[in-house]
């Protein structure tokens, strides 16, 4: 019985919200509709801008993966373009990646050239570093990246010019990375100790000394053409032998 009136009361109070619902629409109803309609553009408005903005999203990632740094050539037209994405994007992971890349290509082509490193791939790789730097001061990732790279620039630097300078800036560096609380526990911190262990050996000055000259070979007066000539008389007889 319990069972049958609460379903009972359920259908009344179903019954009374339907009938004021009614009332209610009925008397507002043109009110109801715009806000109805209010709220349907508004849904739809959002619907659009988060379809498009991972339309775009897509698009960028999709430029990006399409960028060729298989030579020195292809290089420097992908590095500009790689600029132009991180410039654009105000997605912070996407301008990081670009970042990342375009240090990272940028030094590998300055080590790839003939000998010594190319001076023009190591200056890019130096602005996307710095930039790096700049833009995610906070970000351990970014930071260890970039500070690694700015070393390696810098014994770059050292391989252009014999500056024993560039230790002393990349010797900095390491030491930003090993004495950064954000990088502790990070292999950035490791293999900057093991750099800076290392920084004598390869800051070395090597010094190619001219060869000594070739010390001359005997000449054989017989031999040479503008040697004097000289007669050759036929060999005179013996003493004690007499001639017929």
């Amino acid at each position: 019985m319990k069972s049958e009136r609460r379903h009972e009361l359920r259908e009344n109070d179903l019954s009374h919200f339907l009938a004021t619902a009614r009332d209610y629409l009925s008397e507002n109803g043109g009110r109801v509709g715009l806000a109805v309609f209010a709220v349907i553009a508004v849904i739809a408005i959002v619907s659009f801008a988060v379809r498009s903005r991972a339309a775009a999203s897509e698009d960028v990632w999709r430029r990006k993966t399409q960028l060729s740094f298989e030579d020195p050539k292809a290089s420097l037209e992908s590095i500009p373009s790689l600029r132009t994405l991180a410039d654009e994007s105000s997605n912070r992971a996407f301008v990081l990646s670009c970042l990342m890349d375009w240090g990272q290509q940028a030094l590998r082509m300055a080590r790839e050239v003939p000998w010594p490193p190319d001076k023009q791939f190591n200056d890019l790789a130096e602005e996307a570093f710095r930039r790096m730097l700049s833009q995610f001061p906070d970000n351990p990732l970014a930071r260890g990246v970039a500070l690694s790279g700015l070393a390696t620039v810098e014994e770059n630097r050292f391989l252009l010019d014999g500056n024993l300078a560039h230790k002393d800036k990349a010797k900095e560096f390491l030491t930003e990375i090993i004495n950064s609380p954000t990088l502790n526990g990070m292999p950035f911190q490791r293999l900057a100790i093991e750099r800076r262990d290392a920084l004598d050996e390869t800051f070395v000055t090597i010094r190619f000394d001219n060869p000594p000259p070739p010390v001359p070979e005997p000449v054989d007066k017989l031999d040479d053409p503008n040697a004097p000539a000289v007669d050759r008389a036929d060999d005179l007889p013996d003493e004690g032998v007499d001639e017929p």
